[in-house]
């Protein structure tokens, strides 16, 4: 029971302890604090405010856009035969590549080079109060800029001044001065500098420079450089931050050239390597052709044949014309044979045989006119009668005759027989070789041709290649110049001033609740302290 009055002790120390705070002890804290929080606010005001006017250099965005604009291809090069036959694919033109490329190191180091952007120069007492200045006076702020176009070994380390007018500029260096007109060659420093304007100069300005490396250089102008795609269509916006716009203008246009320049040669590049690899096949097609058609030539001289696939028909043909023309030989060899039989064996009578041989005709033309002529005869004279017995002589003498021209014909037509059944025989002895000829001669043709075939094409291919679709035509289109006509994009005077106020006033508050903080932490400790002597007194 005793506990009990302890914890109920307790708790009303802890509530007395326990303090809310409202927005009206804020408040109050703040009014008792408020020469603290506006010399705190302006301090952090000015300050930030002095950063702002004169350590920020105003920098201007030039942006371009451009269209990559897709190169024609002739019909569908492929570096295989087989693809060029059949219509294989050919080049694509793929932005995402271009897109890189222009971000590429190569066209940054390319651009450091032309303009000899190593030699870093800046412009001297460019800053944000300069700018407002010229605002509020109504003049417009200078965008002329320097470039070095030759640069001195002596001068590659260290840093000098240039003053710079719309007449020429003073240049110092390592305690040296010299005073040059622009675009041409000056000697300073055991060397020859040259030095180009951008924009104009309506007054002096001044500048500092540092020759710096490489890596250096890279990475200050690709700070500054930016690539994208633009979102509504397959433009490519290029933009390049810099405190001169009219500068910015000149290194998105050397941009572009440089990338125009590459692009051209590596497509050049890409031509004729297309060209030599299609001379080196043509110039191997053609042995080819030569050996594909010395093949096929052997072939038709051991074969004895020109055209087997024209042949055949002919053969066949030829075979039912033979077998005819033996059918006839052997028809008229039997009418010669049944004449000869009929003429040993009943002499004296008219004979017809129904055949147009010459020899024959004209032999069996002239025993049948002795005939008829003996049958005259016998009309009027007797058996005895020289001029009959003449007559009979004459008419056997004839009958042998004729009996020896049919033999000889008969003779004849067998021999004719004999031939034209030897050639029927060879003709249907070789064909059985006919579709092994066939099929052999048909590959070799296929060969030739298809090796024929190869060579035009690539020989239309090596005419394309020649003859480029593209001759004459930019490889980028151009579809907004940069201008240097823009607005400042760093700093914006009303967000860095929302932020200075907005910093200034947190600090503000910042310094007035450390102070009360502090303040009650003194509080309590002297309040322990009088509690500790209180205890001791008792």
């Amino acid at each position: 029971m005793s506990n009990m009055p302890k914890n109920a002790e307790n708790n009303e120390v802890l509530e007395k302890e326990t303090v809310e705070i409202t927005v009206k002890d804020i408040v109050k804290i703040l009014h008792r604090n408020k020469k603290l929080f506006f010399a705190s606010f302006l301090i952090v005001f000015f300050i930030l405010s002095l950063v702002f006017l004169f350590l920020l250099t105003p920098v201007y965005d030039v942006n371009s856009s451009i269209e990559i604009r897709s190169q024609q291809t002739s019909s569908s090069f492929s570096f295989d035969a087989i693809s060029m036959l059949m219509g294989g694919g050919g080049i694509t033109s793929d932005k995402s590549i271009d897109l890189e490329l222009l971000k590429s190191r190569t066209i940054l180091d390319s651009v450091v080079e032309k303009n000899n952007l190593r030699m870093n120069v800046r412009r001297k007492n460019n800053t944000i109060f300069a700018y407002l200045w010229n605002r509020v006076f109504g003049e417009l702020p200078e965008d002329a800029f320097v470039i070095f176009n030759k640069i001195p070994d002596s001068m590659k380390n260290g840093n000098g001044e240039i003053t710079a007018s719309e007449e020429g500029y003073t240049i110092e260096y390592g305690g040296e001065k010299a005073e040059c007109a622009w675009d041409t060659d000056c000697n300073f420093k055991n060397g020859v500098v040259s030095l180009t304007k951008v924009g104009y100069f309506s007054i002096s300005l001044s500048y500092k420079f540092e020759y710096e490396p490489i890596t250096k250089a890279r990475e200050r102008v690709g700070k500054n450089f930016a690539v994208s795609k633009s979102a509504d269509s397959d433009t490519i916006i290029i933009v390049f931050t810099h405190e001169s716009p009219a500068m910015a203008v000149k290194y998105i246009n050397d941009v572009t050239d440089i990338y125009i320049d590459k692009k051209s040669k590596w497509e050049a590049s890409d031509a004729e390597s297309k060209k030599k690899y299609i001379n080196k096949m043509l110039d191997e097609l053609s042995l080819g052709i030569d050996e594909k058609s010395r093949k096929m030539i052997e072939f038709q001289q051991q074969e004895k044949t020109i055209m087997p696939e024209v042949e055949v028909p002919e053969l066949l043909k030829k075979q039912e014309t033979l077998r005819i023309q033996i059918e006839e030989f052997k028809f008229k060899k039997q009418i010669l044979v049944n004449t000869l039989k009929s003429v040993e064996g009943d002499p004296g009578k008219p004979i017809t045989i129904p055949i147009e041989e010459a020899s024959v005709q004209e032999a069996l033309k002239y025993h049948n006119s002795l005939l008829f002529k003996r049958n005259e005869m016998s009309q009027r004279l007797t058996e005895e009668h020289p001029l009959k017995v003449a007559a009979d002589e004459e008419i056997k003498e004839s009958e042998q005759a004729l009996k020896n021209v049919i033999k000889t014909s008969i003779a004849q037509y067998e021999k004719g027989e004999k031939l034209l059944n030897d050639l029927l025989g060879m003709i249907m002895s070789g064909q059985g070789k006919i579709p092994e000829t066939l099929f052999t001669f048909a590959n070799l043709k296929r060969d030739v041709e298809l090796a024929e075939k190869v060579y035009v094409t690539l020989s239309a291919k090596l005419y394309e290649s020649s003859v480029s679709p593209n001759v004459g035509i930019v490889p980028v289109r151009v579809i907004d110049s940069p201008d240097p006509n823009v607005l400042r994009s760093f700093p914006k005077v009303k967000v860095f001033a929302m932020i200075i106020v907005m910093f200034s006033t947190f600090f503000g508050f910042f310094m007035v609740f450390v102070k009360e903080i502090l303040q009650f932490l003194k509080e309590s400790l002297k309040q322990e302290d009088d509690d500790c002597s209180k205890v001791q007194e008792k």
